[in-house]
């Protein structure tokens, strides 16, 4: 089996038992850094995949009063976000825009970041993150702090990703 095989058939979850919620909800170090490890192989796959330029679709969604569900479309140019609008081509939050042109990688790249900071953030109980076989970008995330809580997850969804250059 190649390593863009094995890579393809990976997926990131750290969660904790019920037991481990009780020992003050912590990942043990080697089980954080094994989801890093998968994590890198696919941004590696990202890296070497990545158009200059591309769209895709994001929904975030969350039990939050937030303005940015979504689902929205998003498009980045070299490693920026430029633009999100609705998915009937209203322009979305420009705040969004303008947090994310602030970030040195915005898009895909981003979120990348924002998922290895959620595997290294000790108060997360579970992180859960399946990657796109052929691009190795991620297309669904889960933020859990509290496995027992129903009201406290982040979710971002990731499709549609399509080159423009």
């Amino acid at each position: 089996m190649s390593a863009r095989a094995r890579v393809q058939a990976e997926t990131v979850t750290v969660r904790l038992t019920h037991a481990d919620l009780e020992r003050a909800m912590r990942w043990g170090p080697a089980q954080r850094d094994s989801a890093l490890g998968v994590l890198a192989r696919h941004r590696a796959v990202w890296a070497a995949a990545r158009p200059r330029q591309y769209r895709y679709w994001e929904h975030r969604w969350c039990f939050c009063l937030s303005t940015w569900h979504g689902p929205h479309v998003v498009t980045v140019a070299d490693g920026r976000v430029v633009s999100a609008t609705d998915t009937t081509g209203r322009r979305s939050d420009s705040a969004y825009v303008r947090r994310a042109a602030r970030r040195p990688l915005g898009g895909v790249d981003a979120l990348f970041d924002d998922i290895a900071a959620g595997i290294r953030d000790t108060t997360y109980a579970e992180v859960r993150v399946a990657f796109d076989p052929a691009r190795g970008h991620p297309t669904s995330v889960t933020f859990d702090r509290h496995p027992l809580a129903s009201d406290d997850e982040r979710h971002v969804d990731v499709s549609r990703l399509e080159p423009l250059s």
